[in-house]
């Protein structure tokens, strides 16, 4: 009975990390898909704005309703840490590039570079997302990194069971979760918790216990 359930201990530990891990594939190709469709979108508007010299108001509408989501899903790809405006002698810090350029371009203000600077940044994104992408594909492949996730989850039930109840934040989930303390208590659980599963699906707890005892014997001997 021992080691029945400490499969199934196992395979629902595994399976719960398979499911996070497939959850969070499939947000992320949500957010890739719209990051490629704002890149698809401010192309146009800005290749009708500086070859035919006229603005697309349907396509501005557009840019700019979802201008502030872009902006925070870039983060800091989507930030230049000092920008000078043209002809200035000053300096501007943690500069939003995308929020900024599209009414510049509307207004007549907005510089060729400042709208190649929005296009490097959307594509150096995507180019990130992508990777991640890559990299959730190699892990929905390990059922080590399924155990990790699932043993991860668990360890963070309380802190997720608080932001569910809307009494913390997501960005106090993300910070724990991405804590180094979290990291070593979830990777020590499974160490330990895979090697006490395997022992007792292998030898049967009372049997495990029973060679243990006896290799103490002969060492204190």
């Amino acid at each position: 009975m021992d080691r029945i359930q400490a499969t199934l201990f196992l395979l629902v530990l595994m399976g719960i990390g398979w499911v996070r891990l497939l959850l969070d594939y499939r947000k992320l190709k949500q957010r890739r898909a719209f990051v490629d469709e704002y890149f698809d979108k401010f192309n146009q508007f800005a290749n009708t704005y500086y070859m035919e010299r006229r603005i697309n108001q349907e396509l501005y509408s557009w840019l700019t309703y979802k201008v502030t989501r872009i902006q925070s899903e870039l983060g800091d790809y989507g930030v230049l840490a000092a920008y000078r405006p043209a002809f200035a002698n000053y300096m501007l810090q943690d500069y939003p590039i995308i929020i900024n350029t599209l009414p510049g371009m509307v207004r007549g203000t907005a510089y060729q570079s400042d709208v190649g600077t929005c296009i490097e940044s959307l594509m150096r994104y995507m180019g990130a997302m992508d990777e991640g992408l890559d990299d959730f594909a190699r892990q929905l492949r390990n059922p080590f990194i399924w155990l990790r996730e699932g043993v991860r989850f668990i360890t963070l039930l309380p802190i997720l069971i608080l932001h569910w109840s809307g009494l913390v934040g997501p960005s106090f989930v993300r910070r724990i979760s991405n804590s180094a303390l979290i990291k070593i208590i979830s990777g020590s659980i499974v160490i330990v918790g895979l090697i006490s599963s395997i022992v007792t699906i292998v030898l049967g707890w009372e049997q495990f216990i029973n060679v243990t005892q006896s290799l103490l014997r002969k060492v204190i001997k």
